[in-house]
């Protein structure tokens, strides 16, 4: 059963990185609370990348880098008004 579903699928399987959660989250945040989109994708990778050269974070799951990533660049992008700790309340 296992070859047939990976026959249908021709193999192209993969893990979500914290890539995936980067613009998952970042289109949700443009689309309702209007930051600029571009910015924080590119700071939210930015400061994902940098999560991995330290080796105390590699233990995190990739949408919990992703969502501190964007938190950390959303108040970088605009420290007269810092986000919420929920962002989607």
């Amino acid at each position: 059963m296992e070859s047939i579903i990976l026959k249908f699928l021709k193999f192209e399987m993969e893990n979500p990185t914290i890539k995936t959660f980067l613009s998952r989250v970042s289109h949700e945040l443009f689309v309702h609370i209007q930051y600029p989109n571009l910015l924080l994708e590119l700071m939210g990778c930015y400061l994902a990348e940098l999560s991995l050269l330290v080796h105390r974070c590699v233990q995190f799951i990739p949408s919990v880098v992703a969502a501190s990533a964007i938190f950390v660049a959303k108040f970088t992008i605009n420290k007269e008004n810092p986000p919420s700790v929920r962002p989607f309340g």
